[in-house]
């Protein structure tokens, strides 16, 4: 919500690369938000928020994903198109995925609803490295599952089970390499959908919250942490 709204992170500390950072050139900006140098803002977009400034200047805005809080319209409406293959996983997060649950793996559907389009906004809400960090094509193996089952009780901050759980900091910390194997995984996929995009375009690559594994017998996200606090950020253009 906060990056449709015309949120996104920006370095404070140096170097305060051009649009990161409120200092330099913040990237866009709604026009009904507080006046500022028009020199320091990239584009400045009419109406309620970011999808709508774009659609205003003639983009087709386009949405896949996901996770399950695509399923509400509250974060789909604003799009032309929203196409979700998020799992139904509202009761267990820690339910496998399968492979077509994974907005990369539809790389024909979205090629498909962009080609007609001259000038097009396309998001990407990507699940990969979110639990229980498969990539739909195999499970994860048996120790890293026993691990999972044990610590889904202290999962998203719940430290009040802690002490009944019998799990410590590295059984914990075992289960981040398969956070890492995930994120290698959306980085193959992301590249493949790249390469068939039409060129040039900027692009935003954002996470939404890091996550803990055993920093301070923590697991998951949902809490304030510095593990959790840091994300990604990368802007540029694809020419």
């Amino acid at each position: 919500m906060a990056f449709f709204a015309g949120y996104i992170p920006n370095v404070t500390e140096p170097p305060l690369a051009d649009l990161y950072s409120r200092q330099k050139v913040q990237l866009w900006r709604l026009e009904g938000a507080r006046a500022r140098d028009r020199g320091g803002v990239a584009l400045y977009l009419a109406g309620r928020d970011i999808l709508d400034g774009y659609r205003r200047l003639g983009f087709y805005a386009l949405g896949t994903g996901g996770v399950r809080w695509f399923r509400n319209p509250v974060l789909t409406d604003p799009f032309d198109r929203f196409l979700l293959w998020a799992p139904d996983d509202g009761v267990d997060v820690f339910t496998p995925r399968r492979r077509e649950h994974f907005a990369l793996e539809h790389g024909d559907e979205i090629l498909a609803a962009l080609r007609p389009q001259k000038r097009w906004f396309l998001f990407i809400n990507c699940l990969e490295t979110h639990a229980p960090y498969d990539l739909g094509t195999a499970p994860l193996p048996a120790p890293a599952w026993r691990v999972m089952e044990r610590a889904r009780a202290i999962w998203g901050g719940k430290d009040t089970l802690l002490e009944g759980s019998g799990l410590d900091h590295a059984q914990l910390a075992s289960l981040h390499p398969y956070q890492i194997q995930a994120l290698e995984g959306l980085d193959e996929r992301l590249g493949r959908l790249v390469g068939r995009l039409p060129r040039p375009f900027l692009f935003v690559f954002c996470g939404d919250h890091g996550e803990c594994f055993g920093e301070g017998m923590k697991f998951g996200h949902g809490f304030v942490a510095p593990q959790v606090l840091e994300v990604p950020l990368v802007i540029g253009v694809c020419r």
